[in-house]
């Protein structure tokens, strides 16, 4: 799951003195370098290091040590020099550090407490503890260690557990730590819900929630992935969990009860499209959204989805299109603005056709209407394939497409195989 990094752990001495004369001196000053993401004091504290302590050079190494064995370094070195202040000599001591660049997240999820409650006892016993997360085995047993001392001062003893999943709000991965002792989930039911049957909210969540251990955060993102659209397809699009609650129901189990928010009904009022340079008459023709009516999210995502393939038929294969919601409370209406961005438009280049006979092939190029230059339609690979199934292709048991872009181009080169 993770990759383990090595230590270069060096030792640069800016002293002719013996290292027996290290032994001897004080440390008057401890420096960082390299850091930016952490702070100093918090870097030196891990390390065990303190002002005035005596050391050798092994100290100054397990020193260094222990900030690596962190996971928030990918390197850790030091240098020490010759140091005087007010008549005593002594060292002052730099470490030279890569900060890991904690490219993960790491989110909290133990049943019965308050994420934020534990983040901040987490950060005022440790600073160097953040969301931002390096994704290694050192880091994730540091932060593991560090939990588990949080939750002890909070007057919980309990073992953490990990896992990883995708964090939609970043677009990164997310450790996600867990109380090892969750119980399970025996039954699930709603309460608030007229619009929709217990039934019909029951069968869309609790097969993915019933049997599993019980965690209130994966209770509010299955019921939101899973029954929101429900709603959203009756214009109910504020819907939301209001509360989660359990209750006992024998030896490690417990019965969870959803009280929901079903929101108002809203009404489709303006859809507005905006981009450059999009050809809009096309697009609201293929949209057809339901203005003036019941807004009914299903129907507007196929509207938006049909936009889409106007513009990848015309060669905009990365299209993006964001729907901004603005509600008119006095109304009951909702206005979207469509913010569509179509990317480059990509050409086809050529066609390469594998796994046929000379003839078959022949006939099958003559099928093929895309000339060099033309907007890359990827829909029409697919008319194709189907014209030459009936004929020149009628042989083949599979068929495989690929798309080809030119390194520095928008050239596509299609390459369809034929088995």
């Amino acid at each position: 799951m993770f990759t383990d990094l090595k230590a270069w752990i060096c030792l640069v001495a800016y002293s002719l003195l013996s290292l027996a004369a290290v032994a001897q001196t004080p440390v008057l000053e401890l420096h960082t370098e390299g850091n930016t993401r952490l702070p100093s004091a918090p870097v030196v504290a891990a390390s065990g290091l303190k002002l005035g302590s005596l050391v050798t050079r092994a100290e100054l190494d397990n020193a260094a040590n222990a900030l690596f064995a962190t996971g928030l370094f990918e390197s850790v070195n030091y240098r020490f020099a010759p140091k005087s202040t007010n008549q005593a000599a002594g060292y002052a001591v730099t470490f030279l550090l890569t900060e890991d660049p904690a490219q993960g997240v790491a989110i909290l999820d133990i049943p019965g407490l308050d994420s934020a409650r534990l983040w901040e006892t987490l950060r005022s016993a440790n600073p160097l503890i953040t969301t931002a997360m390096p994704q290694n085995d050192q880091a994730l047993a540091y932060y593991r260690q560090a939990i588990e001392a949080a939750l002890l001062q909070l007057g919980r003893k309990e073992t953490v557990t990990t896992k990883l999943e995708a964090d939609l709000a970043s677009g990164r991965m997310a450790t996600v730590f867990q109380s090892g002792n969750r119980p399970v989930i025996s039954s699930l039911r709603f309460e608030e819900n007229r619009k929709i049957s217990a039934a019909a909210l029951s069968k869309a969540v609790s097969s993915l929630l019933v049997g599993r251990n019980y965690s209130e955060r994966e209770v509010r993102s299955l019921v939101d992935l899973n029954a929101k659209p429900l709603y959203e397809e009756l214009g109910h699009l504020n819907f939301a969990v209001r509360s989660v609650r359990i209750e006992n129901a024998g030896p490690q189990a417990v019965n969870v009860s959803v009280l929901v928010d079903e929101g108002a009904q809203w009404r489709l009022g303006k859809a507005e499209i905006e981009g450059a340079d999009l050809p809009l008459a096309a697009l609201r023709k293929a949209a057809d959204f339901p203005v003036g009516q019941i807004a009914n999210w299903k129907r507007i995502a196929a509207g938006i989805n049909e936009m889409q393939r106007v513009l990848q038929r015309d060669g905009y294969l990365a299209v993006h299109c964001e729907p901004l919601r603005h509600y008119r409370d006095d109304t009951g209406q909702v206005d979207v603005v469509f913010r569509v961005d179509h990317g480059k438009q990509f050409h086809f280049g050529s066609l390469q056709l594998r796994g046929l006979s000379a003839q078959s092939e022949k006939q099958a190029r003559a099928i093929w209407k895309l000339k060099e230059g033309d907007p890359m339609n990827t829909e029409y690979i697919s008319e194709f394939l189907v014209a030459a199934k009936d004929g020149p292709a009628s042989q083949a048991h599979s068929v495989a497409r690929e798309l080809k872009a030119r390194p520095g181009s928008e050239v596509i080169d299609v390459v369809i195989t034929f088995q």
